[in-house]
């Protein structure tokens, strides 16, 4: 989420005036150093910045802007990402060298189609949540939920993932604050509909047919306009 201009700065520091508006800043390996640092969607990183962040993996050493002195630090890297670097790697826009000194311990986490059997705990636990939150309203019920209610939840798929599940379960119970339980139809409506697009991309197979077809058919929508 960093912009691209400023990603060199936030990692490693700066020195005043290294650029307009710098400062003296600590990086975040430097604050990170004899600690862990998690770096979020990492496959959304630059080539450019990849190859900055490398040297830090292999050299262990980090230069701030406008600075000529090396600063060891000494970092525990663990990064997440939803896309799939090995793909990104055959596409050229993840560094290969990167994703190996990335990938020692890779933990894969399975979608929520793939967690059934955890979903109605889960269900209790954002709710716990979503009653600690709105513990102070008097007008607000604490919220349990209905045995076919979590049934629908187990056997829809989330494309969200447990994103989705959560803001759905705070909709519902924003929605229905005088409730104490959460039924289906409760769930249903607050889920957000997706409709997929309805476009026929298929060329006709006499194109110019078609268009002397659409032609006459707006000349004539535009007569029937006019006569009446």
């Amino acid at each position: 989420a960093i912009a691209e201009t400023l990603i060199e700065a936030q990692l490693f520091g700066s020195k005043k005036g290294a650029f307009t508006g710098a400062e003296n800043q600590q990086g975040i390996f430097q604050a990170a150093n004899k600690g862990t640092l998690f770096l979020d969607e990492i496959g959304e990183l630059s080539l450019n910045a990849q190859v900055k962040l490398l040297r830090v993996l292999q050299e262990g050493v980090i230069t701030p802007l406008g600075e000529t002195k090396e600063i060891k630090v000494d970092v525990r890297i663990i990064v997440a990402t939803h896309r799939d670097l090995l793909q990104m790697v055959n596409d050229r826009s993840f560094r290969e060298d990167l994703f190996y000194r990335l990938a020692i311990g890779v933990i894969q986490i399975p979608s929520l189609a793939e967690r059934n059997n955890d979903i109605p705990e889960l269900v209790s636990s954002l709710l716990e949540k979503i009653n600690s939150k709105f513990a102070n309203d008097r007008d607000f019920k604490e919220k349990t939920m209905s045995v076919a209610a979590i049934n629908f939840i187990a056997h829809r798929y989330w494309r969200g993932n447990i994103r989705e599940l959560e803001n759905t379960l705070l909709r519902a119970a924003i929605w229905n604050p005088s409730l104490s339980i959460l039924d289906i139809d409760h769930i249903k409506h607050a889920v957000i509909q997706q409709k997929p697009l309805s476009i026929d991309f298929n060329l006709p197979k006499n194109l110019d047919e078609k268009i002397d077809e659409l032609i006459c058919n707006d000349i004539r929508g535009y007569e029937n306009d006019t006569n009446s």
